[in-house]
């Protein structure tokens, strides 16, 4: 029901702008969500347990949120290469959360800790997405 109100079908190039970049900004919150969590780990702030479940809900919807996007139908070729852009930019940005989920369970702190650069550096990817494609 949440990807419904974030997500649907597009009348036409700007529509489809609009949602690629609320796609690309759900998945950078939940990048950043996921990097507040890496951060209490590093800080010895937060109990493991409590972690995984933050990051893993994270994952969860930032999958959500890329999956509901495509299943929108791109309006032209042109949108084609959009579609391919935010696939890869989110696609990128849920593998670095898959793995700080895989960290967290493990108990790997020092793997954890070293995902906190390149998630950051995607998290800057998706929002330089938004303003660059924003309506």
């Amino acid at each position: 029901m949440l990807l419904s109100a974030c997500v649907g079908s597009a009348r036409g190039e700007t529509d489809y702008r609009k949602k690629a970049v609320a796609t690309t900004e759900h998945v950078r919150s939940s990048l950043r969500t996921a990097q507040l969590a890496i951060q209490a780990a590093a800080e010895d702030d937060a109990f493991g347990p409590f972690l995984a479940r933050v990051i893993s809900q994270a994952e969860d919807d930032a999958s959500s949120a890329l999956n509901g996007f495509d299943t929108i139908q791109p309006p032209s070729e042109a949108a084609d290469d959009l579609r391919d852009e935010v696939e890869q930019i989110a696609s990128d940005a849920i593998d670095l959360i898959s793995d700080a989920r895989v960290a967290i369970r493990r108990g790997d702190i020092d793997g954890l800790t070293a995902l906190a650069e390149p998630i950051t550096a995607a998290g800057d990817t998706l929002e330089q997405f938004g303003q660059d494609h924003h309506v």
